[in-house]
């Protein structure tokens, strides 16, 4: 805990000392590819399905450039995550919506836009949404704000690559289960599970015990481009007098 401490009072000091450097503002949008290590203790075998998300994923992004090869960044991110798992006949379909707060160092060639960013974000789940599958005929669906469902606060790790433009690759796992563990009051045994909105009510005993999610995504990241608009110095066209003949 000391050590943390340290840590983000060196930074301050450092993003204080850095005060008259180049403070920049952009945006960054992403596609994500997640998956999701899941298991159950008494339900039938979880088999995941990567999940594809384009929509609605993008974020302001804050870099305070300390050198030309070493940067402090934050931001805000609005993200649409989740899962897909099957089990026998019956496929789930869990996500959230989210907003997160980063907080990262970038190192490399900043003003070549080659540079690795190292950091955590910390991301609260605000919507949750499931829809359920038998026989990949859609026989249910719901969404509710603050989910008791899925874990409110979610932090996670990320590193970031970017290779001399505004594109970039992420690997991000987060720290904490995506959905609630599937416990008694004890939290030893578990002995609850999902119960589906079909005909037979039929029950996934032991679903969930974990969901340790990860994700790939392509993004890109631009900033803003605050160019001195040149002077003006041409000088007006004189007008001639036409002249008259005598």
């Amino acid at each position: 805990m000391k050590k943390l401490i340290l840590l983000l009072l060196v930074l301050c000091s450092v993003q204080s000392l850095s005060a008259q450097k180049k403070l920049r503002l952009g945006n960054s949008s992403e596609y994500i590819i997640s998956l999701a290590r899941t298991t159950t203790n008494m339900g039938p075998s979880v088999n995941p399905v990567p999940r594809f998300s384009m929509w609605f994923n993008t974020g302001v992004v804050v870099e305070q450039k300390i050198t030309n090869h070493f940067a402090l960044v934050s931001g805000l991110n609005l993200r649409n995550v989740g899962l897909i798992n099957k089990l026998d006949s019956i496929k789930l379909k869990q996500r959230v919506y989210s907003t997160g707060v980063p907080l990262a160092i970038r190192f490399g060639d900043l003003n070549k836009k080659v540079n690795v960013t190292l950091g955590a974000e910390a991301e609260f789940f605000l919507n949750y949404k499931v829809k359920e599958f038998v026989f990949d005929e859609k026989i249910y669906k719901s969404n509710e704000w603050l989910s008791d469902n899925v874990e409110l606060f979610n932090p996670s790790v990320f590193a970031q690559f970017q290779f001399g433009n505004s594109l970039y690759i992420r690997f991000k796992y987060y720290l904490n289960n995506f959905l609630k563990e599937c416990a008694n009051q004890t939290g030893t045994v578990n002995t609850c599970g999902y119960t589906m909105h079909n005909t037979a009510k039929t029950t996934i005993s032991g679903y969930p015990l974990n969901t340790q999610l990860f994700y790939m995504s392509f993004g890109t990241e631009r900033f803003d481009k605050n160019k001195k608009k040149k002077p003006n110095n041409t000088s007006p066209t004189p007008t001639r007098t036409p002249t008259r003949s005598i």
